[in-house]
């Protein structure tokens, strides 16, 4: 047996009869209250708004998506256009590219620069 609901109605029927019912647009249910058949029109309707609310958020993701790669398009643009830091001496101005080449040209060419008691 079976339960054809449509509105506030509600049928017990037998097995067979399930078709006729379905074709009147009752949702047919088993004993245990589960769904057995449901009217093409019920069906569509909840596929439907499926659809629309996947719609609804594949457009967010979409915004979302955009803003990421303009993000990321713009932290790209500025970490090329930052030059490496150029470390200057003191003494004589010559730049170098890290801070030991730097504390190097002063040992050899600056003897005793980096100390001010010297």
């Amino acid at each position: 047996m079976y339960k054809a609901i449509k509105a506030n109605r509600v049928v017990d029927i037998q097995e067979s009869k399930a078709e006729s019912y379905l074709a009147e647009g009752y949702s047919i249910f088993d004993k245990a209250g589960n769904l057995v058949l449901a009217p093409k029109t019920i069906v569509a309707e909840k596929l439907a708004k499926e659809v629309e609310a996947l719609k609804a958020a594949n457009a967010a993701l979409t915004v979302e998506n955009e803003a990421l790669r303009t993000e990321l398009a713009e932290l790209k643009a500025a970490g090329a256009q930052t030059e490496p830091t150029a470390f200057k001496c003191a003494v004589c101005g010559k730049e170098y590219k890290s801070e030991k080449a730097l504390t190097e040209h002063i040992a050899k060419v600056h003897p005793g620069a980096d100390d001010p008691e010297k």
